[in-house]
């Protein structure tokens, strides 16, 4: 299976004698150039079960730790609705990040005795509840993430900075290896590639605002965490300040320094996975 660009069919669509846009001209555009240029043509590869469950949970997990924020703003924006001094009446609360929080929640009653105080109790006992279910689900999903990882993504690991839930990042948004995808092209698609910006004689780079953003997020963590507990990331950066970088500038060359063991610790993964017997497999397998 190869992959076809819209942007391609729409060219070879122009080239046609009878112009216009249908599906019979798009299969028509499309076997043409399969016929012509199949051997250029980016190939799909097969969904590897693996990394597609680990790229599903990993999702799952930031769609359900989002959700998990809004409602405990508007909780938090309830509960000061009802008592705004709530956190001076009830000391003893713990933070609504806690479960203990979220189960003393689950079991407020609101001051006063009329049907609004009644409505205000029950709406915040409601999203508690809420909030409830879904740090369960991010709980499973964690989890599921983590004992993924541990059995076929754990290279990644080995980088300082990276937990099974980055690792599990990366994976998501990497998928499996594929043929001519190298280390410039990572930095290309994580966005800590920089532009040239040059004018006047002068040679400058700008900051590379493209890329997969969630890509550059993770490096970012990655990069966050080296800086304050790995001695050599500590020393780079402390080289590159020298040099005359700001601290900003330097995090970024940390970055495209990551993206080169990143990229060998990915591609590990797979080495590792393939150099495993069926036997060795079956022992691994929960």
């Amino acid at each position: 299976m190869h992959e076809v660009s819209p942007k391609w069919t729409a060219q070879r669509r122009r080239t046609m004698r009878k112009p216009g846009k249908s599906d019979r001209l798009d299969a028509h555009a499309v076997a043409r150039l399969l016929r012509e240029e199949a051997e250029t043509l980016p190939v799909v590869l097969p969904e590897e079960q693996e990394a597609a469950s680990v790229e599903l949970w990993s999702r799952l997990r930031e769609d359900v730790v989002a959700g998990m924020t809004r409602l405990r703003n508007r909780l938090h924006a309830l509960l000061l609705l009802c008592e705004p001094d709530y956190h001076q009446r009830l000391p003893r609360l713990p933070r609504l990040t806690t479960q203990a929080g979220i189960r003393s929640c689950q079991e407020y009653t609101a001051l006063g005795t009329g049907g609004l105080a009644r409505a205000r109790g029950q709406a915040v006992r409601q999203l508690a509840a809420q909030v409830a279910l879904l740090a369960r689900q991010e709980r499973d999903l964690r989890a599921n993430i983590e004992r993924a990882v541990a059995e076929h993504f754990a290279p990644l690991t080995a980088i300082e900075g990276v937990g099974p839930l980055v690792a599990a990042g990366l994976i998501a948004e990497l998928g499996p290896p594929r043929s001519g995808f190298g280390v410039p092209l990572l930095a290309a698609l994580a966005g800590v590639a920089p532009l040239e910006a040059s004018s006047a004689g002068g040679v400058r780079h700008r900051l590379n605002r493209r890329g997969n953003r969630r890509l550059n997020s993770l490096l970012y963590h990655i990069a966050i965490v080296q800086a304050r507990c790995y001695a050599p990331a500590r020393a780079y950066l402390a080289r590159r300040q020298q040099e005359g970088r700001t601290p900003n500038e330097a995090r970024r060359a940390l970055k495209r320094q990551l993206v080169r063991r990143v990229w060998h610790h990915w591609q590990a993964c797979w080495s590792s996975k393939s150099a495993t017997s069926p036997a060795t497999a079956s022992t691994l397998a929960p």
